[in-house]
């Protein structure tokens, strides 16, 4: 129902699903159907709800000492902390979510989230480095979504050295990438990443709204979501500056020539 953009539907079941477990006293069933409550209020941008039952649901998990539940909703509640613009404690809660990790999958997940944290305050020395932890995490397990989401920082990383050629590389990489595991929330990220690359060369967009704002609305998407967010700074700026080329750093494009501006090790979109 969420991915087909049903999130009404979906939000009766979920509230009727915790109430049943709640009846039969199975708490680790309520902390699971609290957690996926949380995610859809996140996607449908209700914060506020989103966090009590997040909150909710951690408690019952901590008393169930259930270590895989508490690093996700760590890791969740450090989500709604980033998209609060609370940078600090969005990195507290990560931190806090490693602790408990059990396996490489997860700690994956949280480095990525840590990575675009640093991306957002510039410091894309300590990004990269991540990245390369989590390939290194990822060596046994490929998942499709996570290299989705590591292309998607690198190409961040890349457009504020002043890279876009390899910016865009890297953003088409990591849209395939969504596409194939059928992750369509991945894929409007990438593409939003594209269309501020398009108005970096001064190119116009406003004919390419009316899709993406399509896409939108058809997966239910508040306006205080990752998406929605997102896309209202692309509103913005495009309102406010409609043809300012952004500017970089001082690195050379990698399609004008010059060394390979990925380290390294460095996962690049034609890697299997």
């Amino acid at each position: 129902l969420e991915g087909q953009g049903r999130l009404e539907e979906a939000h009766v079941l979920y509230e009727e699903a915790i109430a049943l477990f709640d009846t039969l006293g199975n708490r680790k069933g309520k902390a699971f159907m609290l957690g996926s409550l949380g995610v859809l209020e996140k996607q449908r941008g209700n914060l506020q709800a989103a966090r009590k039952a997040f909150e909710q649901a951690l408690e019952i998990a901590r008393s169930l000492q259930h270590h895989m539940l508490i690093v996700r909703l760590l890791n969740s509640l450090g989500g709604l902390a980033y998209l609060q613009n609370d940078s600090e404690q969005a990195r507290r809660l990560y931190n806090e979510a490693l602790q408990h990790a059990p396996i490489p999958y997860m700690r994956a997940v949280i480095h990525i989230n840590l990575a675009m944290l640093h991306v957002e305050e510039g410091a894309s020395r300590e990004a990269l480095r991540l990245i390369h932890e989590v390939r290194s995490m990822l060596r046994e397990d490929r998942s499709t979504l996570l290299r989705g989401y590591a292309f998607l920082i690198l190409a961040h990383v890349f457009r504020q050295r002043g890279q876009p050629g390899w910016t865009l590389r890297l953003l088409q990489g990591s849209r395939t990438l969504f596409q194939q595991c059928q992750h369509p929330q991945g894929a409007l990220l990438a593409r939003i990443a594209e269309l501020h690359l398009q108005l970096d060369a001064g190119n116009e967009i406003l004919a390419q709204l009316g899709e993406l704002e399509a896409s939108l609305k058809s997966l239910g998407v508040g306006q205080a979501s990752e998406l929605g967010r997102a896309y209202g700074r692309l509103k913005e700026r495009l309102m406010s500056h409609p043809s300012t080329p952004h500017r970089g750093g001082n690195g050379e494009d990698a399609q004008g020539g010059g060394e390979d501006p990925l380290p390294p090790g460095s996962p690049s979109p034609d890697s299997p």
